[in-house]
């Protein structure tokens, strides 16, 4: 097999710096933040922790890619 035809290796980009956002119901702002932070030209791993949303605030979190984790709270 040439080089022509092997699979290139997959390289892990490790993050320069996690964000972790607390979220409840915050469907209204998270967005706007979430487009702030990925307008950084850095590596960044975004974490939102939701605390029992009733609103959109996981659905949007998913929708823009970033790690989501729900805990029970509020």
């Amino acid at each position: 097999m040439d080089s022509m035809t092997q699979p290139t290796p997959t390289k892990h980009i490790t993050p320069s710096l996690s964000v972790i956002i607390p979220t409840l119901n915050a469907a209204r702002s998270l967005s706007s933040c979430l487009t702030a932070l990925k307008a950084w030209q850095a590596s960044l791993e975004i974490i939102v922790v939701d605390g029992g949303s009733r609103d959109e605030t996981i659905s949007i979190a998913h929708d823009r890619g970033v790690k989501v984790l729900s805990i029970k709270g509020g």
